[in-house]
């Protein structure tokens, strides 16, 4: 499972490689189980905890590769990949694409953490939209919020209050 993992991270599209529930842990404030998440603060940053089932899951990552296929020019790079520990498997990746004439990056990395029964049991996924080049601070946060309304549930309007990285 974990040799898997790697090879499709940080979007596993194989349903045999997750656990038939998740627990999904991430900077957006999206439901994407069938409750609202619960905020974690942890060193300063602020992460949102669903209980996700596999389906669900499996078509949030399938929407949000397709609509960051969408960004002009974007391109997702797999950095690294590792297993910190037994169970665990670690991608750091990276997403370029072009917003009104300037290039963006955003930094992330997604945590796989394997059940008992060697499926996916929970991610954390983290990111964050590098700064430098940016002409002012609002650039940046109209960057991050095109990277974050790509990663928004399947159905859910880009315009609702929901998602926005605290």
């Amino acid at each position: 499972v974990a040799a898997a993992l790697e090879e499709q991270a940080p979007f596993p599209t194989d349903p045999s490689l997750l656990a038939e529930d998740v627990m999904y842990k991430c900077p957006l404030a999206y439901t994407y189980g069938a409750r609202e998440p619960v905020s974690e603060t942890t060193q300063g940053s602020q992460l949102f905890l669903s209980k996700v089932a596999r389906p669900s899951l499996l078509g949030a990552f399938q929407e949000a590769a397709a609509r960051q296929r969408g960004l002009r020019g974007c391109r997702c790079e797999v950095l690294r990949t590792f297993r910190p520990e037994p169970g665990v498997v670690t991608c750091r990746w990276r997403v370029t694409f072009a917003r009104k004439g300037h290039p963006v990056e955003v930094l992330g990395q997604s945590q796989y953490r394997l059940g008992r029964h060697g499926g996916v049991a929970s991610i954390e996924e983290t990111w964050e939209t590098q700064k430098e080049g940016a002409a002012n601070q609002s650039q940046v946060f109209f960057d991050s919020l095109a990277y974050q309304l790509a990663r928004r549930p399947v159905g859910l309007s880009p315009f609702t209050p929901e998602g926005f990285v605290a």
